[in-house]
């Protein structure tokens, strides 16, 4: 593709003894890239209910090959620590990557053999943002003056100065460049996942583990193995085992075995849990071999020296929020020369539809609060209407009820004078023995101090006139319509709350948005694209095996967008590599499931990768207004793409 690629590379010795599982178009790809002529032993053919496989640091040693039988060029045990601004003013001047190797040698969290040597813990940089729910969260960090360098800066002793016109970050999903370099990234965060990898030197003259022995499997807790480990006390939900250059093992542990086991001394919350004071490495080394044996290993096999065993965590995972960010320095001006940065607001025509997404955004979350207080009016209506008609109806009622009181009343005074007509007496409803029984009449007693209500409800009760509206089914209705309007306005005023909290929220992204958009407005000298790849864009769940099988394509995306670069420019760049990250995040990544195509036509160009259907799902959500986000027009679809005549059915 006529490049110069220079790879910063922080390991010094490619020490990661993992294996990874491969999904078919993968391993074909490896084998035309030499795999199997690097490794004989290497496969691409399913042997049984074997899956395909090849160890992370065989990975890397055929990728190592390839690059330099290409003319790649490589600062080995190097690590990035700044890059430098070009001088505006001049016109021909290049971006300068440092890259410094320190005398002592470099080290990851990968390269650290000890199961003490724990990934970093990211949890802590991570945030609550505007309207985010339980599960989300986001890591928004800004352009780091100390690592991007104004110009003119000297480099720090010792260091490499590379130009570069596109940065490619394959550093992992801890990727610090991300981080120094303003990426922000989105969170999504699970409960407690821990995995355990125990790596064992294989021994290839140990019969028990030789083909067909003992081929690569994995483990469910319903399966004969699995049902092994749960016997003996090893909960779990999912496991594997791969034999290649060393036997490999993970399994995804629950948290409670590792506390029953004491390999974790105490039950701590979040980032306490995995760390080296709360670990018991003797107790792990112990499980691990306990898990190793019921695998089928000898007792005899010895652990590797670099990761043996190890503990991880993969609760959350992140993903950046845009593809790429364009460095550049100010034009003019004041501050002139200074290094800035932005993404999508960098260009033109993907600036213009995020900002018609927040003013939809915040358009429909003010349309909801409006229909909320529409509710609420017409529920004040219904339960005012209510709350009058049951007062009617009860007065109605209490009247018919007073009636009879004095009906009774005007009876007993009759009595009681012996004014009493035959006519009243067969009228009034009473037996002829209990006019002449006291106890059967009622007594009238002292009002008292009683309200009005409370002296008719006295009257009523002394002259044996029940409340009527207490026990009419017409008033119960009522009274139950009443309650069910009051429970319903509770309701509504706590979902307008949230709706009103949803407006805040929509009108904070825009004015941050926006904000970003009038700094862009002013243009930048010298822009550059910083493209991730690999985890650092996109962080796989782990037990779906996506690291390598997704990460190689969003690698080769990186690779084919540069060369647009190149070819067409900037935007041209920026248009393609954000269309072919919105087709990444909607997947589906599981293998069968057509997303791609067959490896046999890989190359760089991801037209060649991509299923046509997956490319006409992507432009359909384009023109879809129910995609949210992804409603951006035809012209968020790059032009070669647009013209094409695809045929695949597309799906939402």
């Amino acid at each position: 593709m006529g490049m110069r690629v220079h790879v910063v590379e922080k390991r010094d010795i490619f020490s990661r003894v993992n294996i990874l599982m491969l999904w078919q178009g993968t391993a074909d790809d490896l084998v035309a890239y030499g795999a199997k002529v690097f490794y004989p032993k290497f496969t691409n053919r399913h042997m049984g209910a074997s899956p395909l496989h090849l160890g992370t640091r065989e990975i890397q040693l055929v990728l190592l090959k390839n690059a330099l039988l290409l003319g790649v060029s490589f600062s080995y045990g190097a690590e990035l620590v700044g890059v430098q601004a070009p001088d505006p003013s001049e016109p021909s001047a290049s971006w300068r990557a440092w890259a410094f190797s320190p005398k002592g040698g470099t080290q990851t969290h990968q390269t650290a053999g000890g199961v003490l040597d724990f990934k970093p813990n990211k949890q802590a940089e991570y945030s609550k943002g505007a309207g985010m729910g339980a599960c989300n969260m986001v890591q928004a960090t800004s352009l780091d003056a100390t690592f991007v360098a104004a110009p003119g800066a000297a480099p720090p002793d010792g260091a490499e100065a590379l130009e570069f016109d596109a940065l490619v970050l394959a550093e992992g999903e801890w990727s610090n460049t991300c981080k120094r370099l303003g990426f922000t990234k989105n969170i999504d965060k699970f409960s407690t996942a821990i995995g355990l990898v125990i790596n064992m030197v294989r021994d290839p003259l140990e019969p028990k583990t030789k083909d067909p022995n003992m081929r690569s499997f994995t483990v469910k807790p319903f399966d004969p193995v699995g049902k092994l480990l749960t016997q003996a006390g090893v909960g779990f939900e999912f496991a594997e085992y791969l034999k290649g250059e060393t036997h490999y093992i993970v399994v995804t542990i629950k948290k409670a075995t590792l506390l029953k086991k004491k390999a974790l001394r105490e039950d701590k919350p979040g980032s306490e849990l995995l760390t080296r004071v709360n670990l018991d490495e003797a107790a792990l080394m112990v499980l691990s071999r306990e898990i190793a044996t019921i695998i089928g290993l000898p007792e005899t096999t010895a652990f590797c020296d670099f990761h043996g065993a190890k503990l991880f965590d993969f609760s959350t995972r992140a993903r950046c929020a845009a593809p790429f960010r364009v460095l550049g320095v100010m034009p003019g001006g004041a501050q002139q020369g200074t290094p800035i940065a932005a993404d999508l607001e960098a260009h033109p025509y993907l600036s213009r539809e995020e900002t018609k997404f927040f003013e939809r955004q915040l358009s429909a979350s003010i349309d909801a609060v409006k229909k909320c207080d529409t509710e609420v009016k017409e529920l004040e209506e219904a339960i005012q209407a209510t709350s009058s008609n049951l007062a009617n109806m009860k007065g109605a009622l209490n009247d018919a009820a007073d009636e009879m009181v004095n009906k009774v009343q005007a009876l007993v005074s009759a009595r009681s004078s012996g004014r009493l007509s035959s006519g009243q007496r067969r009228n009034s409803g009473v037996q002829d023995d209990e006019w002449e029984d006291d106890d059967a009449l009622p007594n009238v007693s002292s009002a008292g101090e009683a309200s009005p209500d409370q002296l008719a409800a006295q009257r009523r009760a002394e002259y044996g006139v029940a409340d009527v509206s207490d026990a009419n089914p017409d008033v119960e209705i009522e009274e139950a319509r009443l309650e069910a309007y009051k429970k319903s306005m509770i309701e509504l005023e706590k979902k307008r709350e949230v709706q009103q909290g949803f407006v805040e929220a929509n009108e904070q992204k825009q004015a941050e948005w926006l904000e970003r958009v009038d700094a862009a407005a002013g243009g930048m000298a010298h822009p550059v694209p910083i493209f991730p790849v690999g985890d650092a864009i996109l962080e796989p769940f782990w037990p779906q095996g996506l690291g390598s099988n997704r990460g190689f394509h969003s690698a080769l995306d990186a690779v084919w967008c540069t060369h647009v670069l190149h070819e067409e420019g900037l935007e041209a760049a920026m248009l393609e590599r954000n269309f072919w990250y919105d087709l990444l995040l909607l997947g589906p990544w599981n293998p069968g499931a057509g997303l791609l195509k067959n490896a046999e036509g890989w190359r760089a160009d991801p037209m060649s990768r991509y299923a046509d259907g997956a490319v006409v799902r992507t432009k359909q959500n384009y023109t879809n207004p129910q995609s949210k986000r992804l409603f951006r027009g035809d012209g968020a679809t790059p032009p070669r793409i647009a013209k094409l005549e695809l045929k695949g059915a597309g799906f939402l």
